[in-house]
This record gives C-alpha cells, sequence and structure tokens, in this order.
C-alpha cells in the first residue's frame, strides 16, 4: 500500500508550531547570569558535595536531602509517609549541610549572629512561609509549606540560632476568619479538615499558634510570635496597620518605599513601578533583620 505523507500532517503541524514557539520564545530570551554557579547537591548515601559548579565571586548552594539518606537519625523508604519528627530531622540535616567554612556555623546561623552583633545584642527573624489559603481551599495540597516543615525550621530558628525574636508570617486570603484565626484554628469549616488532614503526623489539634507557644515554652529566652501581613502594611509613622486605631491611620499616610532600578534580575516591573516607583511594604518584612523564606519546590 502506498504511504500517504498527509497522514503525517496531525502530527507535523503540532510539531512545527512547536519548533516555531521554541525559536520566538528563544530570540526574546534576555540572557541573564547564572543564579547559581555555586551548586551544592547532599544526595542519598553521600557525605560530601557530589557536584560543585564553582565561580568567583558568587556562591549559592542547594541542599537537597531525601528521606532514605543514611546520615538521618530515621531514614525511611522514599514511599512511606513521615512523621513530624522526621521532617525535623531531614530539615535540620539540609541546614546543617550549608556550612560556611570560616566559622564552622550554618550560614543561616552565620547571618543571624552577625547580625546579632550590628545591632548590640538582638536579631529580630521574620519566617515566611507559603500559607496563602486555608489547608485544602481553592489550591493543591502541596501549594502550603507543609506545617511539619514549617514547625522544624521554626524550632531551629530557636534552639540553633541567636535568632532573639522570631516572627511567623502568613498572608494570603481568608474570608470569613477574623485577623489571628489562620493561627489559631485547627478545625476549618467548609469541609475543609483540620491540618493534621493534609500533613499527617500533626496531633488533630494542631495550630500554628500552638505550635509556636510549644516552642516558645522551651526557650523563654526567646521572644515568638505571629503576624497576618494582611494586617501589616507599614505607614509613615513606622507603625502598622494592626498596630493603630482607625482615628491614628487617617492621621498619618502609607509609607513609599522607592522600587531598586531593574537589573535584569527582578520578575516584577510592570507599568505602576514605572510611573510611580515605589511601593507600601509590610513591617515585619521591612523590618525585620532577617527574612527567612520557605517557598514550595514546584516543579
Amino acid at each position: 500500500m502506498r504511504f500517504r505523507w498527509t497522514a503525517l500532517l496531525p502530527l507535523v503541524l503540532p510539531a512545527l508550531v512547536l519548533l516555531d514557539i521554541l525559536a520566538a520564545s528563544r530570540s526574546q530570551m534576555v540572557e541573564y547570569p547564572n543564579p547559581a554557579p555555586d551548586a551544592y547537591f547532599y544526595e542519598t548515601g553521600s557525605d560530601t558535595a557530589d557536584y560543585v559548579l564553582a565561580s568567583p565571586g558568587i556562591s549559592a548552594q542547594v541542599a537537597i536531602v531525601r528521606s532514605d539518606h543514611a546520615g538521618l537519625s530515621w531514614p525511611a523508604d522514599r514511599t512511606d509517609q513521615l512523621d513530624p519528627d522526621q521532617v525535623e530531622d531531614m530539615v535540620y540535616a539540609a541546614l546543617e549541610a550549608d556550612i560556611d567554612e570560616a566559622t564552622g556555623l550554618t550560614n543561616l546561623q552565620r547571618v543571624i549572629a552577625g547580625k546579632k552583633a550590628d545591632n548590640g545584642d538582638t536579631c529580630w527573624v521574620a519566617l515566611k512561609i507559603n500559607l496563602v489559603y486555608m489547608p485544602g481551599a481553592k489550591h493543591a495540597l502541596s501549594d502550603q509549606t507543609d506545617q511539619r516543615v514549617t514547625r522544624a525550621v521554626l524550632r531551629y530558628l530557636a534552639e540553633e540560632t541567636e535568632a532573639t525574636r522570631i516572627t511567623l508570617l502568613a498572608c494570603g486570603g481568608y474570608p470569613g476568619l477574623q485577623e489571628n484565626e489562620i493561627f489559631t484554628k485547627s478545625q476549618f469549616d467548609q469541609g475543609l479538615g483540620r491540618w493534621s488532614d493534609h500533613f499527617p503526623g500533626l496531633p488533630e489539634d494542631f495550630s500554628l499558634a500552638g505550635m509556636v507557644e510549644e516552642i516558645q515554652a522551651d526557650n523563654p529566652d526567646k521572644m515568638l510570635d505571629m503576624v497576618n501581613l494582611n494586617y501589616d502594611e507599614l505607614y509613615a509613622n513606622g507603625l502598622a496597620y494592626r498596630e493603630m486605631t482607625s482615628e491614628e491611620r487617617r492621621a498619618t499616610t502609607l509609607a513609599k518605599v522607592p522600587v531598586p532600578e531593574y537589573n535584569g534580575m527582578g520578575a516584577l516591573y510592570t507599568d505602576n513601578v514605572r510611573s510611580d516607583p515605589s511601593y507600601t511594604p509590610c513591617k515585619a518584612i521591612y523590618m525585620s533583620d532577617v527574612l527567612v523564606n520557605v517557598p514550595k519546590l514546584k516543579t
């Protein structure tokens, strides 16, 4: 039977379209510097870096720890369900892989100790997790920072660093909740369940406030608190929205902070930034000494 080239059209046309899209995209790409030229991969069974890419003057590190890594206190198969202590073990291993050779401290410890020395004897650390909605609502479950990870990072900051104040931050849309209920509630309405329904191993009555109070009790020399960034806009008098009465807010104006000039590294450079190169920050983020971001790994 004679072969018909027309039979390939359903495959050829999409391929040509895809090639055109890729060519167009590549022609419009801006050549940015490599953002992570010095990478550290902490793999299962490894006691040292497997791959190191060095570049003068820039140092960024990535630590990757799998649940079955032999160096963990409680290694588990990759298909096992992990409890909070196992997750904490992995978080600590990742943080402790990032060592500053000059001081022997982890880089997180070094930065916080340096800020504390600069300030005289205080260091305010803000912990920003990815918490943009109530658990199990609107977003996929993996869009929220695992609260077992939050617990581990918060405990590490309280017990292993020189931070004197540690503030857990949250922001996003929490319809029907009052300012602090995203922290204090363990049971959510609309069939959303509890935190423990989404993050195995947490107690049924787990709440973010309860977690903070537990770690605070174990570290009475530290100050731990929580801030909902939706109520934390900074005003010109140095106070946040939540720190003033409505009359006091009317008597002042929002703070305006200049947006740094576009340097090829930032993604947000919109018309409103070009016309009014300033924005109103949240006080906890703007005035804290160290911001620890706990983003989600999304692919």
